[in-house]
């Protein structure tokens, strides 16, 4: 389940309402955004434009797992390519995303496996 204190980013997403829920420190790390930001941040504004409607088709199909690559923008205005391994949890009440990368990269061909010490 989510750990605050965890190396990995971690985020929560409200999939019905399309917010943010919660980070971590390493998602906030990882998305260059202040918790604040984090949380104020529209979910369709971590998606590049010509990925919202891929990323709707996915999230609508309710499929979990590994997806991607997905290209991203962070808080910063940089892209990269990110797959990302999804799953349902309940947190506060409500059936919600629990999200983190597994491999990133500037394009979709330089992906690396993310390592967290």
């Amino acid at each position: 389940m989510f750990r605050k204190a965890s190396r990995v980013p971690q985020w929560i997403v409200d999939l019905d309402e399309r917010r943010m829920l919660d980070a971590n420190e390493a998602a906030l790390e990882f998305w260059r955004l202040t918790h604040e930001e984090f949380l104020a941040r529209p979910v369709q504004e971590f998606f590049h434009p010509s990925e919202l409607a891929r990323w709707k088709k996915y999230i609508a199909a309710g499929k979990w797992g590994e997806s991607g690559p997905w290209k991203c923008v962070r808080g910063d205005g940089s892209l990269f390519y990110c797959f990302a391994r999804w799953q349902m949890v309940e947190y506060r009440g409500m059936s919600c995303g629990f999200v983190f990368p597994t491999r990133a990269g500037e394009s979709p061909t330089n992906l690396v496996e993310l390592k967290f010490k």
